[in-house]
């Protein structure tokens, strides 16, 4: 009996879960849409829409250096730091 009552239960739950992900799914897709027909409304695209996109870029262009500064030269300096490790030791 138990065993039924644990197989219904995973079955109510896996079912839940796979609703739930498929109305996240559905309104991941149309959440662009929706904001594409709301800014092409004309004075909503004005006042919402282009601020957006303009703080985006400001984001964009002051975030981008940063990223590069603390995920790319690190890499940079450890493959830097391999290549004169290996010449030290095997070209000596």
């Amino acid at each position: 009996m138990f065993e039924l009552l644990f197989l219904f239960g995973l079955l109510f739950i896996g079912g839940f879960l796979i609703v739930g992900l498929l109305k996240f799914l559905v309104a991941m897709v149309l959440l662009p849409v929706k904001a594409a027909f709301w800014l092409t409304k004309g004075l909503a695209g004005l006042l919402i829409g282009v601020p957006l996109m303009i703080l985006g870029f400001v984001v964009l262009v002051g975030a981008f250096p940063v990223a590069v500064l603390f995920l790319v030269f690190p890499i940079v300096l450890c493959a830097v730091a391999i290549g004169a490790l290996a010449k030290l030791l095997f070209f000596c």
